[in-house]
């Protein structure tokens, strides 16, 4: 035989034995339940939904979205980390008792499935769970897949935080708490109990798995793009900006910034909201003696789905 045939042998064989050792890898590390997730923007609201898979023996009757909670043996739990900041919508804060402040408008679930909000003892956040027990009892079997989802509100307008929130800036700002909730309902651990070999009840946590790695596609068209005649006049400008997502239907569109190829003044852009979706402002019509190219202004546009993937476009206006 050939020392060529027998070289691409060898390297088909060792192809195939690293393909079955990382099948084999990743089959010992997958956990019995999985569960994979995404986020879009619905109105002033945000879903987010789940996807939940029965790899294992067992059927699934209950588990949790947003909590890192686990214990070594038997309950209590031995540590217990609720990742959630904002309650779902239409939650009913003055419902101590139970869960009966939860709301079926603020989850989605399979028919015999009920959702409920989950509190712990002097601590500040929460995590949701999805239990079969208290409904129909219908679990979900080994082999399947079912679709869960909870809804909250996108800024919380409604204040249905489970803790102050502080506007100073850093570690206690409004926009570390909303970041960390995206992260909990989103990035966060989801947790299940069921019995280990030895018949004793645990319960298990793993990260789920963010499904929308993509980020939107924005373009972004300005009228007028040219000014003309250079006389200082202020002139509004408009944006037409298009986006699509695979996931998310409304991505949340910031004008990010406006720049220019000149030193600017401060009268020299108006009626600019930069970190809002401003789509109308005002440019000045002018542009330094000697600078025959024109002045350019750059104008930034950003689309970040509920996700968190975010991209970028830019549109230019120049000065003649």
């Amino acid at each position: 035989m050939k020392t060529s045939h027998i070289k691409s042998m060898l390297f088909m064989l060792s192809c195939l034995i690293g393909c079955m050792s990382f099948n084999l890898a990743q089959a010992a590390t997958q956990p019995p339940i999985t569960v994979q997730s995404y986020a879009k923007h619905v109105g002033s609201n945000t879903v987010y939904t789940y996807q939940v898979t029965n790899h294992g023996p067992n059927r699934l009757v209950a588990f949790s979205i947003g909590c890192f909670c686990q214990n070594a043996d038997e309950p209590p739990l031995t540590d217990i980390e609720p990742e959630l900041v904002i309650y779902p919508i239409n939650y009913d804060v003055n419902v101590n008792e139970g869960y009966g402040g939860t709301s079926a408008s603020s989850y989605s679930a399979p028919l015999g499935w009920e959702g409920h909000v989950e509190h712990y003892e002097d601590i500040g956040y929460i995590s949701f769970g999805f239990n079969s027990e208290w409904g129909s009892g219908i679990s979900l079997l080994p082999g399947n897949t079912e679709t869960f989802s909870i809804t909250t509100s996108t800024k919380d307008d409604s204040g249905l935080r489970t803790i102050s929130l502080y506007t100073s800036g850093g570690a206690g700002s409004e926009e570390f708490f909303y970041d960390k909730n995206r992260r909990g309902y989103l990035n966060g651990h989801y947790s299940y109990r069921e019995n280990d070999a030895a018949g004793k009840y645990r319960v298990y946590s793993y990260p789920m798995q963010r499904m929308d790695q993509t980020a939107p596609v924005i373009s972004v068209t300005l009228t007028p793009t040219t000014l003309s005649p250079p006389n200082g006049n202020l002139i509004p400008i408009t944006a037409a900006i298009t986006v699509t997502d695979d996931y998310d239907p409304e991505p949340e569109i910031k004008l990010e910034s406006i720049t220019a190829t000149e030193t600017l003044d401060a009268t020299d852009i108006q009626n600019a909201q930069l970190g809002s979706d401003d789509r109308d402002f005002s440019l000045a019509a002018k542009r330094t003696s000697n600078n025959l190219a024109g002045r350019i202004y750059t104008v930034t546009y950003s689309a970040t789905d509920a996700s968190g993937n975010k991209a970028t476009a830019t549109a230019t206006v120049t000065v003649f």
